[in-house]
């Protein structure tokens, strides 16, 4: 799955994209905005992996989002169960 706009690419999350989103998941503002705490490499790890079993679980997920070819953060849908 690959998306394409004039500027940016959405497509799903690979292993190798913790380093580029690492940034993202170490800032405290950007993840007061996407829930949780700011955190370090191991929780980018945790948070790419979520997001490939959420599409292996239910076709549809979070997408990386690439700027000039360069991992900057993440869109998508998710399933929501209140219950889980």
């Amino acid at each position: 799955m690959r998306l394409e706009t004039e500027r940016l690419v959405l497509r799903l999350p690979r292993p190798e994209d913790v380093d580029d989103l690492l940034e993202m998941v170490a800032d405290d503002e950007v993840m007061r905005w996407i829930g949780g705490e700011a955190g370090d490499r191991e929780d980018a790890v945790e948070h790419v992996e979520r997001w490939r079993r959420r599409w292996e679980a239910n076709d549809v997920g979070p997408f990386v989002v690439e700027l000039d070819g360069v991992p900057i953060g993440r869109v998508g849908l998710i399933v929501w169960d209140r219950r889980t």
